[in-house]
């Protein structure tokens, strides 16, 4: 891990790095004994920087209650000797155990690594940030959030699930509430959270033209075949701009929505779309590598069964060199527990690697490729396609940038 720290120093170019932090528990739900908080470096080759165990559960200490009283003497000489896995109380939720554990690991950095962790990667929870303020690790810095892109598009669905139940008595369109066939249904909301990710990411270095994006979405559902409103959509997944480029005819009344149900949710716009909302966002990253390592981790050790904290230890320590350096990376401990290592145990690791790589650059070209087909059709189109001002005036020109 001090290379993984060295790399991330480097490419910051300067001790102050981003770190994206995350906790997950042995088991499923809220009442798991042991859990494992790590923070990985940011970027598209994120490496696990430092990460550490809470368990609230000691094998050793439960087995020695076995000869607690049928051996007194030897069960005190086991418990003094013994080192305790137990270093965590309280709640195993993020209230608790997260919170304390991403806590352990920022106060910790300067003294183990010489590096502080100034940007702050996390999800919507609301604990853990306030704890890094209010209990700030560093004297000299004052830690400052980004938040998980992944995460802050949920608020789209739920504002809009929010919208949908104060509605359900409100006529609309001449139905009671927003949702039904041909409206807002539980499958619409999950799109629109979808848009409003890719709203964000598309647009992550520009709050203008994020705000733009957004705002595109709204003109994008209620249009018509009369009063089509796709002036700031992108080919990349307009149909229309679609059909225009490819000189074909293109039908909205499948994919629209009415245009009542669209001003029925314009408040979440305002709130979701509002520079002020979509700043926190801004250069965002996410937290998709902690959910990887998670997934490695936990393939060693699979949540169905009962894992102790010196197990969960090992597989953490295999883990962490798996993700950051490779399957290849475990053959010079093998050989060192064993003595040796046979020929088909460095082939299969080596073929692992191999496999590995092929996949990631394989999802990398086909992000390339589909990224220099979105521009080619949106050349082609802004020679095609005028933008004609004055039909914004039937929807509504208040959602322009910094009109509201």
């Amino acid at each position: 891990m001090k290379n993984a720290v060295e790399e991330a120093c480097k490419k910051s170019n300067g001790r102050k790095i981003t770190a994206s932090g995350d906790g997950t528990w042995q088991k499923r739900g809220f009442s798991s004994l042991h859990g494992v908080v790590e923070v990985l470096s940011n970027g598209p080759t994120a490496k696990v920087l430092d990460l550490g165990r809470l368990s609230k559960k000691c094998s050793i200490c439960t087995g020695l209650l076995s000869i607690k009283y049928s051996d007194p003497k030897q069960y005190s000489e086991i418990k003094n000797k013994h080192q305790c896995e137990v270093n965590h109380v309280g709640s195993s939720g993020t209230a608790s155990m997260e919170v304390a554990g991403i806590h352990r690991l920022f106060a910790r950095s300067k003294m183990l690594c010489n590096v502080k962790y100034a940007h702050y990667i996390g999800d919507g929870d609301a604990k853990v940030f306030p704890k890094l303020i209010s209990d700030p690790p560093y004297e000299d810095v004052s830690i400052t959030k980004i938040e998980d892109v992944n995460h802050f598009s949920k608020k789209m669905l739920h504002r809009l699930q929010k919208i949908a139940e104060s509605l359900k008595k409100n006529n609309i369109d001449g139905k009671l509430g927003i949702r039904g066939s041909g409206r807002m249904i539980k499958k619409m909301m999950i799109n629109f959270k979808h848009y409003y990710r890719l709203a964000i990411v598309r647009n992550k270095t520009n709050l203008d033209d994020m705000v733009r994006a957004v705002w595109a979405i709204w003109k994008h559902k209620p249009s018509s075949n009369s009063e089509p409103h796709h002036e700031w959509c992108s080919p990349s997944y307009c149909g229309y701009l679609q059909a225009l480029e490819k000189g074909e005819e293109y039908d909205h009344t499948p994919h629209s929505l009415p245009l009542k149900i669209m001003k029925a949710i314009r408040s979440a716009f305002e709130e979701l779309a509002h520079p002020d909302t979509l700043k926190r966002v801004r250069n965002g990253g996410s937290q998709n590598a902690n959910e990887s390592f998670h997934s490695i981790l936990w393939s060693l050790a699979p949540k169905n069964r009962y894992s102790t904290g010196v197990m969960i230890d090992l597989c953490v320590a295999m883990a962490v060199s798996f993700y950051n350096d490779g399957y290849q990376s475990i053959i010079p401990v093998l050989a060192e527990l064993t003595g040796n290592t046979g020929f088909f145990t460095r082939v299969g690791m080596k073929r692992l690697d191999e496999r590995r790589i092929y996949y990631e650059h394989k999802r990398k070209r086909k992000a390339v490729q589909k990224s220099k087909q979105n521009e080619e059709a949106s050349d082609s189109l802004s020679d095609r396609m005028s933008v004609d001002d004055n039909r914004d005036d039937q929807l509504d020109d208040s959602y322009i940038p910094g009109a509201y």
